[in-house]
């Protein structure tokens, strides 16, 4: 889960994209179109550390990244 940014810029957050990290490497992005700040990826190995970086989307483009996530290890 993550917090909704303070500011969108001029038009309202319609999504978000969440880009999973392996030792600093980006790995796909995944793209939510719905403003819930909580989603569930699928498709990480068990046992791999990760970090996550989130950006918010709207109707002019999709915003920077948050800082990284503390690392996640999927068990």
């Amino acid at each position: 889960h993550w917090t909704a940014p303070a500011n969108n810029g001029t038009a309202a957050v319609n999504g978000y994209v969440i880009t999973p990290y392996v030792s600093g490497v980006p790995k796909p992005a995944h793209a939510y179109n719905t403003t819930a700040t909580t989603e569930t990826i699928t498709g990480l190995t068990t046992g791999t550390s990760y970090t996550f970086k989130v950006a918010a989307k709207n109707t002019i483009g999709t915003g920077p990244q948050s800082t990284p996530t503390p690392a996640i290890k999927p068990t």
